[in-house]
């Protein structure tokens, strides 16, 4: 039986969304899981495989990252594609003001690891949509993360376990910050910056080592950032991207480009 709550025999047609009712759950805490179902006739299941979930960060305290982003002016490329279904040319609104693409900024720091990591779990939030990197690999598939949502009210954040991109020795964790819904083009009358006017990221890595420590790789004023190589990210219409044949954020050892060169890489991020 479970030390954290057991829930006993539950009738009724829920299968899901039953609220948890066992000891208090804390911040980072990893909880192992299983269930079983009866049928009409009353006859139990087997135990189903053990399942793995873990707590996000509950308190405001945990938080040690700050929000960053960059607020250099963004080169203005003009857009020319046409919607896919209409034909209609994007690059007028219905006020026949000119779009403009603006390339995402990208962020990044870096750390060094000496000991052995057990566990490394990394919580991204945006005012924006974010991509994050660890040593130039993506951390996850997820697309246009964290979600939209209404930012006057509440602002999602994402979790990964990225213990197996950490290693000894140097490491860089980047961002491709892009401006998404929250002050990006929305809606039919295309405008923008409906919730803000600069896109905003807010990361932390939490590393858990094997003799009991913690490290957090958190934003902040020593993060460093650059416009990127992508012209745009949008949501909600097929856009042409324009590269410029950078490498990916969060490139370790150094930050270095393709020809050896230091990345252009502002000294500080805007906090």
């Amino acid at each position: 039986m479970g030390d954290l709550w057991d829930s006993g025999k539950l009738t009724g047609d829920a299968t899901t969304g039953i609220f948890y009712g066992g000891k208090p759950l804390v911040s980072h805490q990893r909880v192992w899981w299983k269930v079983r179902v009866w049928d009409k006739e009353g006859k139990p299941s087997e135990w189903s495989a053990p399942a793995r979930w873990s707590v996000g960060m509950l308190e405001v305290s945990d938080w040690k990252a700050e929000w960053i982003g960059y607020d250099k002016e963004r080169p203005r490329v003009p857009s020319e594609a046409r919607h896919p279904a209409q034909g209609n040319p994007w690059g007028s609104s219905r006020k026949n003001e000119p779009l403009f693409l603006s390339p995402p900024p990208l962020l990044r720091t870096e750390f060094i690891t000496t000991k052995r990591v057990t566990q490394a779990t990394l919580y991204a939030s945006a005012l924006g949509v974010v991509d994050m990197y660890l040593d130039g690999k993506r951390v996850s598939e997820d697309r246009f993360t964290p979600g939209w949502t209404d930012y006057t009210k509440r602002v999602y954040y994402r979790a990964y376990d990225v213990t197996p991109l950490i290693h000894r020795g140097g490491n860089a964790l980047g961002a491709m910050l892009a401006d998404g819904w929250y002050n990006g083009y929305l809606g039919p009358q295309r405008r923008r910056n409906h919730y803000g006017e600069q896109p905003r990221l807010r990361a932390q890595l939490r590393l858990e080592f094997a003799d009991g420590t913690t490290q957090d790789v958190a934003t902040g004023g020593n993060w460093k950032t650059a416009y990127g190589p992508l012209s745009a990210r949008r949501t909600s219409r097929w856009t042409r991207f324009m590269t410029r044949g950078s490498r990916p954020p969060g490139t370790s050892p150094a930050s270095t480009n393709q020809s050896g060169q230091r990345s252009p890489l502002e000294p500080r991020c805007i906090r």
